[in-house]
């Protein structure tokens, strides 16, 4: 466990700055997602937080040719994958969290702000 924390850490000390290391992050979290799914849903009942989540949502059908084409590159490249909009509602319905809205600011590639609360917030 000491050794999960210590990577999520270390994770969280240096943000991505490039493509790349945003491709390390998420891998890593999703290595780590019961962890990550446990910590956010704690932190935010804890604190009554909103958590914002900014990124990449695909749409279950009729996804953009562009942000497809992101999503193959990056299976290809980095043998991982951008999240389906039902993904991303199963990940944060296991970390406890509601979603109270999803704003989509660019509908070329999906790249949306997903709001969340706790659910005895909400």
């Amino acid at each position: 466990m000491q050794d999960i924390i210590s990577q999520h850490e270390s994770l969280a000390a240096s943000p991505p700055t490039d493509a790349i290391e945003k491709q390390r992050l998420y891998n890593a979290c999703r290595k780590l997602s019961a962890t990550t799914e446990d910590h956010l849903g704690t932190a935010s009942r804890v604190n009554g937080s909103v958590l914002i989540i900014d990124e990449m949502i695909i749409p279950n059908v009729g996804a953009n040719p562009r942000s497809t084409m992101q999503d193959l590159t990056m299976m290809a490249a980095l043998a991982s994958a951008e999240r389906t909009e039902r993904q991303w509602d199963e990940l944060l319905e296991r970390a406890g969290l509601l979603i109270l809205d999803k704003l989509c600011y660019s509908k070329t590639t999906g790249e949306s702000a997903i709001v969340t609360v706790p659910k005895q917030l909400g």
